[in-house]
This record gives structure tokens, sequence and C-alpha cells, in this order.
């Protein structure tokens, strides 16, 4: 099962976590590597951070990692209609590609946004997933919490100790990426990549507005809660503030 198969593709680190999709990277899988190499090549081009993987274990253990805000699926890929069904039940925007018209009816009616011929030149691909990547339909939902911070993605709130605390919707975003990966230091070009879409931005952008959310939290600089280390970046470590590491994706309708 795909479920499986993930669990061998992971790291063996007690990490495995599901986190929220709070990222602008577009996740692509193809059985053809050149070809997913090229739609990677393409969206970067347009200012689209894009990964790839080839095989079911692959694209969900990147899925885990990058927590792509969509991901773009050849059907004709081992285990297809598995590996689509798995990351439906995670609540992931997926778009399928197929020549067959039939298997791209059933990929829409599976709940896929969108599906396209898979035989459409990169760049007009690109172009397509792009715009949708961009466009209201790719909406974040769903709520993290990491200790005593809780981000809920859907009503753009945050809550620290309990109180809502008006936040950017880029403060909103960092925090759920970070809480998503509580008890990891994640580099600043990482966040750049993943969170502001551009990691060819100077570092500066992450720094700033980590100083921002701290803050905003009222946290001091060696806040053992928010943590920044030189040169191996930015976390959350709710055990240092004696909360056990909860970090994980709500159900639709749970209350917080």
């Amino acid at each position: 099962m795909a479920r499986e198969a993930a669990r061998r593709a992971e790291p063996r680190d007690g990490k495995g976590v599901a986190p929220l999709s709070a990222s602008r990277t577009v996740l692509v899988v193809s059985p053809e590597s050149n070809r997913a190499g090229e739609i990677v090549g393409a969206l970067q081009g347009r200012g689209v951070p894009s990964i790839q993987a080839s095989t079911p274990p692959q694209a969900i253990f990147w899925a885990r990692q990058s927590t792509p805000a969509l991901v773009l699926l050849d059907l004709n890929v081992q285990s297809a209609r598995l590996l689509l069904g798995e990351f439906r039940a995670e609540g992931r925007l997926l778009v399928a590609l197929n020549d067959d018209a039939d298997q791209r009816l059933r990929a829409l009616e599976a709940g896929c946004l969108d599906a396209l011929p898979q035989s459409l030149e990169p760049n007009e691909l690109a172009l397509k997933v792009a715009r949708l990547a961009r466009s209201d339909r790719v909406q974040q939902s769903g709520t993290v919490v990491a200790g005593p911070l809780t981000v809920d993605l859907s009503s753009c709130r945050l809550l620290w100790k309990g109180l809502e605390l008006l936040v950017s919707p880029l403060l909103l975003e960092l925090a759920a990426y970070l809480a998503a990966r509580e008890g990891r230091l994640t580099p600043a070009r990482t966040l750049l990549q993943d969170v502001w879409g551009e990691p060819w931005a100077h570092p500066n952008k992450v720094h700033q507005a980590v100083y921002r959310l701290r803050r905003r939290l009222g946290e001091p600089a060696d806040s053992p809660f928010l943590v920044a280390r030189r040169s191996h970046g930015y976390g959350l470590f709710p055990r240092a503030v004696g909360f056990a590491p909860v970090a994980r994706r709500r159900a639709a309708g749970e209350q917080l």
C-alpha cells in the first residue's frame, strides 16, 4: 500500500509528520524523470518552486518534507490510483495528467482540482499550473499546533497561549510552516523557497520576519521556544517550554 511505502521511504528519525501545506511549492510526480525535470525547470523559470518524484514512496516522502501547495500527478505513475487516494485523504490539492479523456474525467470525479493532457509541452503546462497555483482556488486550510502556538489557516487566526494575535498573512504562513516542523531547525534558504517562493532572495527577509514574529509572541531573542541558530536556521521547540510534540493536521470540523 502507498502508506506503507511512504514509511519505508522516510528517514528513520521519528519525525514522519504530515505537515500543513504552508508553501508555494509544486510537487511533480511522473515516472519519466526527464519529462518531470523539464516541467520542474519550466515552473521554476516562472518563479514557482518545484520538486519532482518518480515513485509513490518518493512522492509521499517529498510531500511530507516540502508540504507542497499543489501536486501535479501523472496518472501513468505506478499505483497512481492509490497515490491519488492517499493525497486526497491528506487534503492535498492535485492536478492530474493523462492523455485519456476518460481517465481525466475519473480524476476530476475523485476530487482533483483539475486534469490536463499529459502531452502538453512543459512550458504550456507550467503556465497553466503556475496560474492555478497562484489563484484563489488554491487555499490553505487546516490547523497546526506546536505547544502554546496554534495556527488556523482556514480562518487565518494565530493563537498564542490561548489568546488571538493579529499578524500579517506572511507571518501566519511562516508560523504554520515552523509549527508543522516542530523540534527541528529549517535553514533560511529553505524558508525562502517554501514560504516566500523566492529561493533567490536575500536571507534578511527571513531574519526580519522571524524577528517580527518573535515580537508579536513577546518572546526574547534567546527564546527556548522560537529558536534561531546562526547557519542552522529557525524552529519551534515546544518541549523546551514543557509541551509534548503534537503538531498535526486537525480533521475538518474539529474544534480548537
